[in-house]
């Protein structure tokens, strides 16, 4: 039950029409976010979420056998609005590693994605601005070359981070907060 309330509540932050935050630092919105490793497929990374006073830590190792390496961490199943927003802002601590906030419309993994890439500074906390329309579509982690489109803005089921570098070896990242900019 609780489970459901938390997610009720996540997608009822995004109805509004002001910039809205999910705080992880505040760990009021710490249900329904889990991790989803390549195991999934077959492969061999492990990646985990904790709650700390910061924010959430996203961190583990990616493993490049039995076709593996991704690990990532995407919000409950729920809906959300994102038509009356423009970016998307995040605030991390990474490490100099390729990953790449995800928007995706349908559970169904083997689904297009909408995402936009970034890098860690390695050291630094550093926001990441992401206006919606530099989302790219990507179908199995390979980008088509295709942009969104905004009608797809009102029904995005899940959001979330991923690491896909392919790059065998750890990884850690911090976010403090996911914040929906108007």
């Amino acid at each position: 039950m609780k489970v459901l309330i938390s997610l009720f509540l996540i997608g009822t932050l995004f109805m509004g029409a002001e910039d809205v935050s999910i705080d992880f630092g505040t760990k009021k919105v710490n249900q329904g976010w889990y991790v989803v490793n390549d195991g999934v497929m077959g492969g061999l990374s492990q990646g985990n979420i904790t709650y700390t006073d910061d924010g959430l830590l996203f961190e583990g190792n990616i493993s490049l056998e039995n076709n593996g390496g991704f690990s990532r961490f995407i919000s409950g199943r729920t809906d959300f609005n994102l038509q009356d927003y423009n970016a998307i802002e995040i605030r991390i601590k990474a490490d100099a590693r390729k990953y790449a906030f995800v928007l995706q419309n349908t559970q169904v993994y083997y689904r297009p994605t909408w995402r936009v890439e970034f890098t860690g500074n390695g050291q630094e906390w550093q926001t990441i601005r992401m206006p919606l329309e530099d989302f790219n579509k990507a179908v199995m982690a390979r980008p088509t070359g295709q942009k969104m489109n905004p009608d797809m803005l009102s029904s995005i089921r899940w959001m979330g981070i991923i690491l896909y570098d392919k790059k065998s070896g750890p990884f850690k990242m911090e976010l403090d907060y996911i914040k929906l900019v108007q």
